[in-house]
């Protein structure tokens, strides 16, 4: 390894151009020289080029312009052939800092592919035989072999560095429309290849080689900017950013047993509950063959319609799983129209993955064959006009961009596909599934940022063989976490679609309640794939507390050895999740401060949390040190939020549950300390203290919710996911509020 790292060391040694300098000046955001390699005339020709020197070789012109942002700065490179030119590669090199205790994010080629940020000094995985088979296809396997050994990493789209004080540097593509760009890491010789993915490429006019940004600061702060820069390069659609939602999903309970009655149990279940969902949508399953869009299997005599109607009438908008740019062998569009097939060049059609479901393989099919692309418009307009469902979730979009056209690299195909979808969806809502993100910004409502949730917490045998884009709840919360940034920005995020109820024993109820309490925080829309029937009054209770979902902003997010701080905003309440996704207890070092404990219902001074079970989750309330704000609350998974916002005149308040809260809640109001007595909502309440803060206690009562059935009190469970109290970590002086 060392002989190999002087190798590279010297090979770049002579093309950095500025380096990175001691922070504090403007000059610390560099880039290196880069390279060019095509073929004019039959000849191959290689040429290095500098940022922003221009380049004129045979066949060729290069332009370089950079502009700077706040402390970093925007590089964009085109060429202008002067007559057809074949494209081999281009990159660039930039010098980075390296330091044993930073941190880089490699974002994963599509959705499913995991997500995270490594250690300088750790491997990726690298897809090991049997599962290159089929796993090869819907990764970056099919076309792009990375190196694999320590230090080395690389990323797609976007990726960042980060230093120990948490500050970032991020490298990002403000375009993925002239191909896929992928950062190449060699921490070892501390170097960063940045590659346009354009091999066999043919242009005869100007083509933007590289667009990136390099942008240096805080994490928020720079996420903006990069999306802000971005804007000015993407067709920005006119559609305002989606809400969060909640919806109702059978991919995971309901893998291979979907059907009309499945379906409408769980959404008469819903309904008789009043669970105040925004979608219910039918998965894969319902349609007779993948790739038939238009004819359901006979698991759904009555057709889809109905289903549409069903869930309308139930308060729910619906919604219906396709894959668009696939079909099975055994479908119609697989036997009689092989023109439609995406073929290679032996003119064989493209497998795009294998699925036991569907009969095996599956194939990719071409987005630019009149044909297929009439019948596409045929199927959508059936489903959203003529059957009347309102979102439609767009799956395995990555098989369209499987192969390059002569003059359209693979990035150039997978943008041309997810904008055709985003046109033959129109003014309906997009969920986008299996996609390559860069080609997903601003063309999607709702977009994966994960893979599919398991019903175990990890598949063993698929991580060891480095399989990156295996079911795995694990994983899946990983690229949650990682892909964090993305949220609200480029779309909004889906976490995928969880299990709560003890009906999947292959997971504990921590890990279950964990998976729960992330997709709440970190996506904006939010899936169940659990028939409320099959709760207990406990799980109920649970599920029921996470009315209203209102949206979060990440403030910050920490991690030590398994053990996840993630700081979090909801209507400005600050909250703090801990999360362990390790197999041992874990500690947390929290801001010291006064906290609302909801698992204690009791306010307590902490500076640490000790003895977070493995897998368990707790999230506390950081309160308000405003008066007339509610500093705790017991009916809702985040204290607070099934209130609406107190209103205040002549020190009177009057406080309401949100319409959509689900259960009775004890809500503690932060009052001024100078008063003994106040009124809220016309009763007359006595002050109590704890520490320096005075507060009042009201019992709030939410609108009948369903028949036949009383409201269940939340469950309290003191030691779930808790060491005994001798164990906890706080400062000396407590306060528990007796149990309700």
């Amino acid at each position: 390894m060392g002989e190999r790292r002087l190798k590279l060391k010297a090979q770049f040694a002579d093309k950095a151009i500025v380096r990175r300098t001691p922070r504090g000046d403007r000059d610390d955001v560099m880039i290196t020289q880069g390279q060019v390699s095509y073929i004019f005339r039959g000849k191959e020709m290689t040429f290095d080029f500098y940022p922003v020197q221009p380049l004129e070789r045979l066949g060729l012109s290069m332009r370089g312009v950079r502009k700077v942002i706040g402390d970093g700065y925007r590089f964009t490179f085109t060429m202008t052939p002067s007559e057809d030119i074949v494209l081999k590669s281009v990159s660039i090199d930039i010098a980075m800092d390296v330091n044993q205790h930073g941190r880089i994010f490699a974002n994963g080629f599509q959705s499913w592919t995991e997500s995270r940020e490594y250690g300088f000094r750790e491997k990726m995985p690298r897809l090991k035989w049997p599962a290159t088979v089929y796993g090869s296809l819907v990764g970056e396997r099919a076309f792009h072999r990375a190196p694999s050994g320590p230090g080395l990493f690389h990323s797609w789209t976007y990726s960042f560095t980060r230093s120990a004080d948490g500050n970032i540097v991020l490298y990002g593509s403000v375009s993925e429309r002239p191909g896929y760009t992928l950062f190449e890491f060699h921490t070892t010789t501390g170097l960063l290849r940045v590659k346009r993915e354009c091999e066999g490429l043919t242009i005869g006019e100007e083509y933007t080689a590289l667009d990136i940004v390099v942008l240096p600061g805080r994490e928020d702060e720079v996420f903006d900017a990069y999306f802000r820069e971005m804007g000015g390069a993407l067709k920005v659609s006119d559609r305002s950013s989606p809400a969060p939602a909640w919806g109702w999903s059978g991919s995971r309970n309901h893998h291979t047993d979907i059907s009309e009655p499945v379906v409408l149990a769980n959404l008469a279940e819903l309904k008789k509950r009043d669970i105040p969902l925004d979608y219910f949508i039918v998965e894969d399953g319902w349609q007779k063959e993948t790739g038939d869009w238009l004819t359901p299997c006979s698991q759904f005599p009555n057709g889809m319609e109905k289903i549409a109607r069903a869930a309308r009438e139930a308060g729910y908008k619906p919604g219906l799983w396709i894959a668009p740019f696939v079909c099975s062998r055994w479908s119609q569009a697989f036997r009689r129209h092989r023109d439609w097939l995406l073929k290679d060049e032996d003119q064989r059609p493209v497998s795009a993955g294998w699925n036991g479901k569907w009969g095996g393989p599956y194939y990719a099919l071409d987005v630019y064959n009149p044909g297929f692309r009439d019948y596409l418009k045929q199927v959508f307009a059936t489903v959203l006009d003529e059957w009347g469902f309102d979102l439609v979730k767009v799956d395995l979009l990555y098989a369209a961009g499987l192969r390059p056209r002569e003059r359209k690299t693979r990035g150039q195909v997978m943008c041309d596909a997810v904008e055709f979808v985003r046109d033959l969806v129109g003014d309906k809502v997009s969920l986008a599934g299996g996609v390559p993100l860069g080609a997903a910004f601003d063309n999607v409502d709702y977009c994966g940022i994960n893979n599919n949730v398991s019903l175990r917490w990890e598949d063993g045998l698929r991580r060891a063989l480095g399989y990156r884009e295996r079911s795995s709840t694990v994983n899946a919360v990983t690229s949650m976490i990682g892909r964090r940034h993305l949220n609200g920005r480029a779309f909004g995020a889906a976490g995928g679609a969880f299990i709560l109820g003890a009906a999947n024993p292959n997971m504990t109820s921590e890990q279950r309640k964990t998976l729960f309490m992330l997709n709440l925080i970190l996506s904006d829309i939010a899936f169940t794939s659990d028939n409320p029937a099959e709760y207990s009054a406990s799980l109920l209770s649970t599920f029921r507390s996470a009315f209203p979902l209102k949206r979060k902003k990440i403030l910050s997010v920490e991690s030590r050895r398994g053990a996840w701080t993630v700081r979090f905003e909801i209507e400005g309440r600050q909250y703090l999740l801990l999360a362990n996704l390790a197999s041992k207890a874990a500690e947390f070092r929290v801001d010291p401060g006064l906290y609302f404990d909801p698992d204690l219902r009791g306010f307590f001074k902490y500076e640490a949390v000790s003895g977070v079970r493995p897998y368990a989750s707790r999230c506390l309330l950081h309160v308000p040190r405003d008066e007339w704000t509610v500093a705790g609350s017991t009916g809702h998974i985040f204290p607070g939020c099934e209130t609406l916002p107190p209103l205040v005149e002549d020190g009177t308040a009057q406080l309401d549950l949100h319409p959509q809260a689900r259960y009775e809640a004890e809500v503690f109001l932060r009052v001024p300390g100078s008063v003994t007595t106040c009124v809220v909502n016309g009763r007359r309440l006595k002050t109590e203290s704890a520490y320096d803060m005075a507060f009042v206690r009201i019992r709030l009562s939410p609108r009948p919710s369903y028949a036949g059935e009383q409201t269940p009190k939340p469950a309290v469970n003191p030691r779930a996911g808790v060491a005994p109290a001798s164990e906890r970590t706080a400062t000396s002086c407590r306060h528990l509020l007796p149990q309700m």
